[in-house]
């Protein structure tokens, strides 16, 4: 993937990400976010391609899609680093926060009402839960195996990690993460169709998971416990 810096020929330089895996990018007003194999950020014009900032020194392949929220961009990469960063109007990259992950290998982040939820790992798996205000770590779980895919719900005061792992059959598991900080794991689907492909979750306008993987060509919908919130 190339990125083209704006001006006259003589002068035009290029930014190159490269590597084996897809580049990541955000979209920041104008701006555009890239991040890669490369280990660097590169923060560039979407229109002109005219590079902002960049950073050189991030630790490490970025192996887990750039997440925006709430005006900070997250991502970890594959030494097991999550990063926290800013944007600026001006176009410049801040670092915010560099938090050590459990395991190191692919990751996935989903930010939901405060909390960062990552998941990844390479030999075993884990699940791990995040302040979003200052990244302070609140809970990290082991998991029998990488966790591969993964999408985050709430219902009442209670949040749903719902997951999947890297191993023979395509089960559907869910951590429960409640108001005590307390998490509890558990098989919500068992499959007896062995896994040949990529999973994929997602939580429907319906308030439903929907599960797929690509080998199988199939997709379980699996509804969400409905749980109020209490009175104060």
């Amino acid at each position: 993937m190339q990125l083209h810096r704006s001006g006259s020929q003589q002068n035009k330089k290029k930014e190159i990400i490269r590597g084996y895996h897809p580049a990541w990018f955000v979209f920041s007003g104008e701006n555009v976010l890239f991040a890669g194999d490369s280990g660097k950020l590169v923060l560039a014009n979407a229109k002109t391609g005219e590079v902002k900032d960049k950073k050189d020194d991030i630790t490490g392949k970025v192996r887990s899609p750039l997440v925006e929220a709430n005006g900070s961009v997250w991502f970890a990469t594959d030494e097991g680093i999550l990063y926290k960063v800013t944007l600026s109007s001006d176009g410049k990259v801040t670092e915010k926060a560099t938090i050590s992950l459990p395991d190191k290998g692919n990751a996935i982040i989903s930010i939901l009402e405060g909390k960062v939820f990552v998941t990844g790992g390479s030999g075993q798996g884990y699940i791990a839960v995040y302040s979003e205000s200052d990244a302070t770590e609140i809970l990290s779980q082991k998991t029998d195996y990488p966790v591969v895919s993964q999408a985050v719900t709430k219902s009442g005061k209670n949040f749903y990690v719902y997951f999947t792992q890297e191993e023979d059959y395509a089960n559907l598991y869910v951590a429960k993460f409640d108001a005590d900080k307390k998490m509890t794991v558990e098989t919500v689907y068992t499959s007896e169709t062995k896994k040949n492909g990529e999973d994929y979750l997602l939580i429907g306008d319906d308030g439903k998971v929907y599960y797929g993987n690509t080998g199988n060509g199939t997709i379980t919908s699996v509804d969400v416990p409905k749980e109020e919130n209490p009175d104060p």
